[in-house]
């Protein structure tokens, strides 16, 4: 099991801080459980014969998926693109469910399908977390979707300074 870089400290604790330990631990866990490896061009094309005769394949690998530990720059990479792409999907979800529960309200209040529909025609619909003060509202869902490009930019820049070596102001 590869142990943490210490470059990731600054991000894990950042995620932590602001209410996202669920991401810091999602990505801890990545990290120990390493990239699965891909099968060689050899291997794909034998289990293709095989498929196309009829015959029984026999992997070269174990049954358990071998796998490739992230181990330094590889781990900060790691972090950066799964911040993004958790945190891209996490709104993603969001909007699509304030979206859904909107049209369920439009439908039962009007009785028909919601259509093409101006600003006004729309309700007020906040999600709240189970066991917590965080309300999401639709406003914030679009402002969180807008500034996912900054922060791309912004994971993107931080990687590649601490894995150049670059120093942090």
């Amino acid at each position: 099991m590869p142990t943490i870089d210490p470059r990731l400290l600054p991000l894990i604790e950042t995620l932590v801080a602001t209410g996202a330990d669920w991401l810091a631990f999602e990505i801890v866990d990545g990290i120990r459980s390493g990239r699965p490896t891909e099968d060689s061009d050899e291997e794909v094309r034998a289990a293709l014969r095989a498929v196309r005769s009829s015959k029984q394949y026999e992997s070269a690998q174990p049954e358990s998926m071998a796998v490739k530990p992230l181990i330094g720059d590889d781990q900060i990479e790691f972090a950066a693109a799964y911040v993004v792409d958790r945190l891209s999907h996490a709104i993603y979800m969001a909007s699509l469910s304030i979206e859904q529960l909107d049209n369920i309200v439009f439908r039962s209040q009007t009785g028909s399908a919601p259509t093409k529909r101006g600003d006004g025609d729309s309700v007020r619909i906040d999600i709240r977390l189970e066991d917590s003060d965080m309300v999401l509202k639709r406003v914030q869902a679009q402002a969180a979707q807008d500034g996912l490009a900054q922060l791309t930019t912004a994971l993107s820049d931080w990687s590649q300074a601490v894995r150049h070596g670059e120093r942090q102001e």
